[in-house]
């Protein structure tokens, strides 16, 4: 954080503005930006440029959330959809997303026809949390789901507050996502950790490990999706 000038946000469930303020008395030192807490409630949304996050409550020993990071919703042409009747690249697409009828080449095109609104994608992320339903719902239709898996499932009984890496891989496939990422693995794992991945596959497919400072891509939706 040294040379940050930007103001930093900080957002968590109840008593993060405390929990931030011990810290930040623990010490002597001085900073050039300034930082501002909240705390949240399920159905809190925090709105950005083009996406908004969700909190939501999870199964944990304290109070803890997981969150939905999802963009705005955009009005795409179905390129394929143009392409069957015929249209070529138009000014007037623009148009049709504001939902006018147009005349493109002689032809009358109504908006419904070669226009649709098109989901953001959507990433949700839990940390410490049992497998709880709540997550299952707020997950639903993820294109990235990064959740814990603390333990091989013959360990969870001993680990309350947690998840399996079956379990994480149960909660993917109930919620429909199309990835997961498992993270949050107990340091009796290390260098099994392929255990895990084995363990959650057997129910999804689509789980992997997660890598520190590793990016991920997700593709934008189409109409055509």
């Amino acid at each position: 954080m040294e040379g940050r000038e930007k103001p930093l946000y900080i957002y968590g469930p109840p008593r993060t503005g405390e929990f931030t303020e011990r810290i930040l008395d623990t010490g002597y030192f001085s900073r050039s930006y300034d930082i501002f807490t909240e705390d949240l409630v399920e159905g809190d949304v925090i709105v950005g440029e083009g996406y908004e996050v969700r909190p939501f409550e999870v199964e944990h020993s304290v109070n803890a959330f997981g969150f939905v990071f999802e963009e705005d919703s955009e009005v795409k042409a179905d390129k394929e959809r143009m392409k069957e009747l015929g249209l070529g690249a138009s000014p007037k697409i623009g148009d049709l997303k504001n939902g006018e009828t147009v005349e493109i080449d002689g032809k009358t095109v109504r908006p419904e026809e070669v226009v649709k609104e098109v989901p953001g994608r959507k990433v949700v992320y839990s940390g410490d949390t049992a497998k709880c339903d709540n997550l299952v719902e707020n997950a639903e239709g993820a294109d990235l789901l990064i959740h814990e898996a603390t333990c091989m499932h013959e360990m969870i009984e001993d680990r309350k507050g947690h998840t399996s890496a079956l379990q994480a891989g149960e909660i993917a496939d109930e919620a429909g996502v199309d990835r997961l990422v498992l993270t949050h693995i107990s340091r009796r794992y290390q260098g099994r950790e392929d255990e895990l991945v084995e363990e959650a596959r057997k129910v999804f497919e689509a789980s992997e490990l997660a890598v520190d400072g590793e990016k991920l891509e997700i593709s934008p939706h189409r109409p055509e999706e």
